[in-house]
């Protein structure tokens, strides 16, 4: 529960986040207008945007969020063992034997998950860019509207993950963890097919539920 909460704020917050070149196109800044490195102002925009967010919640946590003190024997351990490299190797070795199973036999399939999301995150915008836009130049507008377009995709498919992550809440309890776990990643792999086919002609045609559908990995 705990887990798919967390899920639910980070796939709306990650909305937003994939919204923003969008919402300050449609305030009025300029998707073409570019700075001397060749960066979009909207993306420079919305990292400056990020960036305040991220230093106003870290601040906040510290001034807010107590730090839970050591015990002393947690103190004297600390002063005893410094940390040196050794240390943090056994230490490592102690939280794998320690580790509860379950987390033990998710270890291959979240390596193989991460490796998606992470193909995913980094090629999808020069997916789309090549299949929708016929465009492989980075500097030409046809690309920016393609990052916009990204960014809707995104913001749709964690728009799907904030509401499917407290939806999946009941499903988790009928079915079992283990079920709901195959089906949502075996429904993200799904979507992920169709984005390297889309062409201008057929792109109307392809139902954008089904490229919603990583959000369903991600929740």
């Amino acid at each position: 529960m705990g887990f798919l909460t967390q899920s639910a704020f980070t796939g709306l917050a990650q909305t937003l986040s994939y919204l923003s070149p969008t919402l300050l196109v449609l305030i009025g800044f300029d998707k073409d207008v570019i700075d001397t490195n060749g960066i979009p102002q909207i993306t420079r925009a919305a990292f400056q945007i990020g960036a305040v967010l991220s230093l106003c919640t870290i601040l906040w946590s510290v001034w807010r969020v107590p730090e839970l003190p050591m015990s002393p024997d947690e103190q004297r351990q600390s002063v005893a063992e410094p940390l040196t490299l050794r240390g943090s190797l056994r230490d490592l070795r102690i939280a794998i034997i320690e580790m509860p199973r379950p987390m033990r036999q998710l270890a291959f399939p979240m390596l193989c998950q991460w490796y998606a999301m992470f193909a995913y995150w980094q090629f999808i915008t020069f997916a789309i860019a090549r299949s929708l836009y016929d465009t492989t130049d980075a500097g030409n507008a046809a690309f920016r509207q393609s990052v916009l377009t990204v960014g809707q995709l995104g913001a749709c498919y964690n728009a799907v993950a904030f509401v499917a992550a407290l939806a999946l809440v009941p499903l988790t309890r009928r079915w079992g963890a283990k079920a709901v776990h195959v089906l949502c990643l075996a429904a993200s792999g799904l979507a992920c097919q169709p984005a390297r086919d889309i062409d201008p002609v057929s792109a109307s045609n392809i139902d954008p539920r089904l490229l919603s559908l990583p959000g369903a990995r991600w929740s």
